[in-house]
Protein backbone atom coordinates (compact mmCIF):
# COMPACT_ATOMS: atom_id res chain seq x y z
CA UNK A 1 0.00 0.00 0.00
CA UNK A 2 0.65 3.70 -0.23
CA UNK A 3 0.05 6.79 1.55
CA UNK A 4 -0.31 10.24 -0.11
CA UNK A 5 0.16 12.66 2.22
CA UNK A 6 -2.28 16.15 1.26
CA UNK A 7 -3.88 19.24 2.60
CA UNK A 8 -7.37 19.62 0.91
CA UNK A 9 -9.86 21.77 2.25
CA UNK A 10 -11.36 24.79 4.47
CA UNK A 11 -11.80 25.86 8.00
CA UNK A 12 -14.40 23.05 8.75
CA UNK A 13 -13.00 19.94 6.93
CA UNK A 14 -9.94 18.74 5.72
CA UNK A 15 -7.85 15.57 4.00
CA UNK A 16 -4.88 14.84 5.70
CA UNK A 17 -3.63 11.82 3.59
CA UNK A 18 -5.18 8.96 1.45
CA UNK A 19 -4.10 5.59 1.77
CA UNK A 20 -4.61 3.00 -0.63
CA UNK A 21 -4.05 -0.77 -1.22
CA UNK A 22 -4.56 -2.52 -4.68
CA UNK A 23 -5.48 -5.95 -5.64
CA UNK A 24 -2.03 -5.85 -8.03
CA UNK A 25 0.68 -4.20 -9.03
CA UNK A 26 -1.01 -0.82 -10.54
CA UNK A 27 -0.24 2.58 -11.55
CA UNK A 28 -2.61 5.10 -9.81
CA UNK A 29 -3.53 8.56 -10.34
CA UNK A 30 -5.57 10.38 -7.92
CA UNK A 31 -6.91 14.03 -7.63
CA UNK A 32 -8.33 14.71 -4.23
CA UNK A 33 -11.00 17.32 -3.17
CA UNK A 34 -12.36 18.74 0.20
CA UNK A 35 -14.86 21.41 1.28
CA UNK A 36 -17.44 22.09 3.84
CA UNK A 37 -19.83 22.58 0.38
CA UNK A 38 -20.80 20.30 -1.64
CA UNK A 39 -20.84 22.59 -4.85
CA UNK A 40 -17.37 23.33 -4.13
CA UNK A 41 -16.21 19.73 -4.70
CA UNK A 42 -18.19 19.42 -8.06
CA UNK A 43 -20.32 17.04 -6.44
CA UNK A 44 -23.46 16.07 -8.47
CA UNK A 45 -24.93 13.45 -5.16
CA UNK A 46 -27.90 13.85 -3.28
CA UNK A 47 -27.27 15.53 0.58
CA UNK A 48 -26.97 12.29 3.37
CA UNK A 49 -30.35 11.67 5.12
CA UNK A 50 -30.42 11.58 8.91
CA UNK A 51 -27.18 13.40 9.80
CA UNK A 52 -25.82 16.49 9.06
CA UNK A 53 -23.40 17.05 6.34
CA UNK A 54 -19.56 18.72 7.87
CA UNK A 55 -17.84 18.65 4.37
CA UNK A 56 -17.40 16.53 1.17
CA UNK A 57 -14.43 14.73 0.01
CA UNK A 58 -14.35 13.64 -3.90
CA UNK A 59 -11.47 11.71 -5.56
CA UNK A 60 -11.52 11.19 -9.43
CA UNK A 61 -9.36 8.81 -10.63
CA UNK A 62 -8.95 6.46 -13.72
CA UNK A 63 -8.59 3.13 -12.00
CA UNK A 64 -10.88 -0.09 -13.43
CA UNK A 65 -13.37 -1.46 -10.93
CA UNK A 66 -11.75 -3.64 -8.44
CA UNK A 67 -8.27 -1.99 -8.41
CA UNK A 68 -8.65 -1.18 -4.81
CA UNK A 69 -8.53 -3.92 -2.10
CA UNK A 70 -8.84 -0.64 0.83
CA UNK A 71 -8.32 2.95 0.85
CA UNK A 72 -8.00 5.00 4.28
CA UNK A 73 -8.64 8.64 4.28
CA UNK A 74 -7.28 10.56 7.54
CA UNK A 75 -9.79 13.82 7.81
CA UNK A 76 -9.63 16.70 9.97
CA UNK A 77 -12.65 18.09 11.44
CA UNK A 78 -12.72 21.57 13.51
CA UNK A 79 -14.23 20.89 16.68
CA UNK A 80 -15.77 24.92 16.17
CA UNK A 81 -17.73 23.40 13.70
CA UNK A 82 -19.44 20.22 15.91
CA UNK A 83 -19.66 22.85 18.86
CA UNK A 84 -21.81 25.26 16.30
CA UNK A 85 -24.10 21.52 15.86
CA UNK A 86 -23.96 21.03 19.45
CA UNK A 87 -22.63 17.22 18.73
CA UNK A 88 -19.46 15.45 20.22
CA UNK A 89 -16.81 13.58 18.18
CA UNK A 90 -18.41 10.32 18.93
CA UNK A 91 -21.13 11.43 16.26
CA UNK A 92 -18.43 11.95 13.47
CA UNK A 93 -19.00 9.24 10.57
CA UNK A 94 -17.64 8.96 6.99
CA UNK A 95 -20.11 8.03 4.44
CA UNK A 96 -19.13 7.07 0.82
CA UNK A 97 -21.86 7.52 -2.05
CA UNK A 98 -22.04 4.45 -4.11
CA UNK A 99 -24.66 2.71 -6.17
CA UNK A 100 -26.86 5.32 -5.76
CA UNK A 101 -27.19 5.56 -1.73
CA UNK A 102 -24.65 6.74 0.77
CA UNK A 103 -23.05 3.64 3.18
CA UNK A 104 -21.43 4.14 5.88
CA UNK A 105 -17.61 3.56 6.09
CA UNK A 106 -15.78 1.99 9.08
CA UNK A 107 -15.05 5.67 11.29
CA UNK A 108 -12.51 6.05 14.09
CA UNK A 109 -11.66 8.63 15.94
CA UNK A 110 -7.86 9.11 15.93
CA UNK A 111 -7.18 12.03 17.69
CA UNK A 112 -9.86 14.07 19.59
CA UNK A 113 -8.23 16.00 22.01
CA UNK A 114 -7.36 19.34 20.41
CA UNK A 115 -9.50 21.93 18.39
CA UNK A 116 -8.91 20.16 15.13
CA UNK A 117 -10.33 16.64 15.43
CA UNK A 118 -8.99 13.51 13.49
CA UNK A 119 -10.79 10.94 11.75
CA UNK A 120 -9.70 7.68 9.95
CA UNK A 121 -12.33 5.99 7.29
CA UNK A 122 -11.77 2.97 5.54
CA UNK A 123 -13.67 2.05 2.23
CA UNK A 124 -13.40 -0.62 -0.45
CA UNK A 125 -12.66 2.07 -3.21
CA UNK A 126 -13.48 5.36 -4.38
CA UNK A 127 -16.24 7.94 -5.46
CA UNK A 128 -17.55 11.03 -3.55
CA UNK A 129 -16.92 11.10 0.43
CA UNK A 130 -19.37 12.83 3.29
CA UNK A 131 -18.21 13.57 6.16
CA UNK A 132 -21.06 14.06 8.70
CA UNK A 133 -22.59 13.99 12.43
CA UNK A 134 -25.33 10.94 12.17
CA UNK A 135 -28.62 10.87 14.10
CA UNK A 136 -28.48 7.53 14.77
CA UNK A 137 -31.64 8.04 16.63
CA UNK A 138 -33.66 7.68 13.27
CA UNK A 139 -32.24 5.46 10.66
CA UNK A 140 -33.28 6.33 8.01
CA UNK A 141 -31.30 7.46 4.34
CA UNK A 142 -28.10 6.04 5.84
CA UNK A 143 -27.23 2.13 5.03
CA UNK A 144 -26.04 1.14 7.97
CA UNK A 145 -22.64 -0.89 6.32
CA UNK A 146 -19.34 -1.08 7.91
CA UNK A 147 -16.76 -1.70 5.81
CA UNK A 148 -14.14 -3.57 8.41
CA UNK A 149 -10.73 -2.54 7.82
CA UNK A 150 -7.58 -4.46 6.89
CA UNK A 151 -3.76 -3.48 7.66
CA UNK A 152 -1.87 -1.88 5.18
CA UNK A 153 1.96 -0.61 5.26
CA UNK A 154 2.14 2.85 3.96
CA UNK A 155 5.31 5.60 2.57
CA UNK A 156 4.65 8.68 2.32
CA UNK A 157 4.37 11.03 -0.65
CA UNK A 158 3.45 14.79 -0.37
CA UNK A 159 0.99 16.54 -3.15
CA UNK A 160 0.09 20.38 -2.76
CA UNK A 161 -3.47 21.11 -2.76
CA UNK A 162 -5.38 21.00 -6.37
CA UNK A 163 -2.59 18.70 -7.65
CA UNK A 164 -3.28 15.33 -8.66
CA UNK A 165 -2.06 12.74 -6.14
CA UNK A 166 0.22 9.72 -7.98
CA UNK A 167 -0.13 6.42 -6.05
CA UNK A 168 2.61 4.06 -6.93
CA UNK A 169 1.65 0.66 -5.56
CA UNK A 170 4.23 -1.58 -6.84
CA UNK A 171 5.95 -1.79 -3.71
CA UNK A 172 3.18 -3.60 -1.83
CA UNK A 173 3.74 -5.73 0.89
CA UNK A 174 0.71 -8.43 2.31
CA UNK A 175 0.42 -7.87 6.20
CA UNK A 176 -2.24 -10.74 6.46
CA UNK A 177 -0.31 -13.38 6.98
Amino acid sequence: GVTANVSVGDENVSVESVSATTTERANLSLSVDASSNRTATGTDVPEPTASTTVGYLRVDHESPTGTFDEVAFRVTVERDRLAALGREPGAVQLLRYHEGSWKRMDTTPVNTTGETLVFRGVTPGLSTFAVAVVDDRGGGGVANTIVPPTAAVTGPETAVVREPVTLDASATTDNAG
